[in-house]
């Protein structure tokens, strides 16, 4: 369940509130590459799953996903970003960001219903 979903400065915002500690790292990612394949992932996964789910409410706004961690208020809202280089971070979720997060899930799923391969338990 989403926690908030605000517009602010034209830009739609999605926000998930947590009790826990949740660090900036916890929200950033470099590539989508085995982006289903690691728990480390998993605050990526749920905020741009929001963002799959939300995609047709937008009306041609931007879109930012963010956590918001009460046991690290000091860093604020806690956008999802991809960074693409040390220059270039990217934290408006668009529909090329949500076609490739698509195509990992579809991955996934095509891993989880195919009969040949085994469920392991993965720790984290």
């Amino acid at each position: 369940i989403v926690d908030r979903i605000e517009i602010r400065d034209q830009v739609v915002r999605i926000i998930d509130y947590k009790t826990g500690k949740v660090e900036k790292s916890n929200v950033s990612i470099n590539s989508f590459e085995g982006l289903t394949k690691d728990l480390k992932y998993e605050k990526v996964i749920q905020l741009l799953g929001y963002s799959l789910m939300y995609q047709d409410h937008i009306n041609n706004q931007e879109l930012q996903v963010a956590i918001y961690s009460f046991k690290n208020r000091k860093e604020g809202y806690l956008l999802f970003n991809l960074k693409e280089s040390k220059d270039n971070i990217i934290d408006i979720v668009n529909q090329e960001i949500i076609d490739q997060f698509k195509e990992e899930l579809i991955q996934l799923i095509l891993e989880i219903i195919n009969p040949e391969i085994a469920f392991t338990e993965t720790e984290m």
